[in-house]
């Protein structure tokens, strides 16, 4: 049974209307019609073309169900093709993307960061050693931690300087000790760790004399060692330059000593 849709109907006059209709086409031995649900079965023969033309000849509205599916179905694979579905996997790689460049840009600022603290560290460590031994010739004749930092905080590099005035005035606004120790710990440095142990001995009325001298006496040795450190570290080709240098004044000398040996023989023997 080949069943159809069925349109324009408002009571059961048009549904009997419609069922004579159908019945009367040939090739079609049974029809039902069912008001209710707007839909016809037939059976038969007969070509749903003859059916249909028959419906509206009746004055009323028809077509095939499977029709009706049909065109559901293109309508939502139409609906399929119109759909955006590269706007998802798009977005999907810009947020990787922007994780991906977040996470490089903290790594390429840390890596910043750690740079600028290494190189504040190895300038204020290469000014330690002036530093030590200013201390202990004022050690002799004082013993005020903050009176000493106060006349040599501006004799360093920056770092060191900006270091001395932070920690004063920390100092001035609360305890020495602990002024003291976040300046050790801001640098982090074992050196300075020396030299903050003992302005903390000279805060706690300790005598340090020895202990300045001894510390400018070492200090003074490592800063020596660092300095051969950065000669050894002097490109070969600087040095095969000083040789050639050297070799080429020492050909001079000889020319020109030659030169004047030959031109007193010759007056010699002239």
């Amino acid at each position: 049974m080949e069943q159809y849709n069925v349109t324009g109907m408002s009571c059961a006059a048009c549904s009997a209307r419609v069922e004579k209709a159908v019945k009367k086409v040939p090739g079609v031995t049974s029809c039902s019609v069912s008001l209710l649900t707007n839909s016809m079965g037939v059976e038969g023969t007969a070509s749903p073309a003859a059916i249909l033309s028959a419906v509206q000849e009746a004055g009323y509205g028809a077509s095939p169900k499977n029709a009706s599916a049909s065109k559901a179905s293109d309508a939502s694979a139409d609906l399929d093709a119109l759909a955006d579905h590269e706007t998802p996997r798009l977005k999907k790689r810009l947020i990787a993307s922007l994780g991906f460049l977040a996470v490089l840009m903290y790594f390429q600022e840390k890596q910043k960061v750690d740079s600028c603290i290494k190189e504040k560290r190895k300038q204020i460590e290469f000014d330690l050693p002036r530093f030590v031994y200013a201390i202990s010739q004022e050690i002799q004749m004082s013993h005020d931690v903050i009176s000493i930092l106060e006349r040599h905080k501006d004799n360093f590099s920056p770092y060191l300087n900006e270091e001395i005035e932070i920690t004063i005035a920390d100092m001035r606004t609360g305890n020495y000790e602990a002024a003291i120790t976040r300046f050790e710990g801001r640098i982090g440095s074992t050196n300075l760790s020396e030299v903050c142990r003992g302005f903390i001995q000279m805060i706690r009325g300790d005598d340090t004399s020895v202990y300045w001298e001894t510390l400018a006496i070492r200090f003074s040795e490592l800063q020596k060692q660092y300095l051969r450190n950065i000669a050894l570290k002097i490109p070969p080709k600087v040095h095969r330059l000083s040789f050639f240098l050297m070799m080429s004044m020492m050909l001079l000398y000889v020319v020109v000593l030659g030169w004047e040996l030959l031109s007193n023989m010759g007056v010699l023997f002239g």
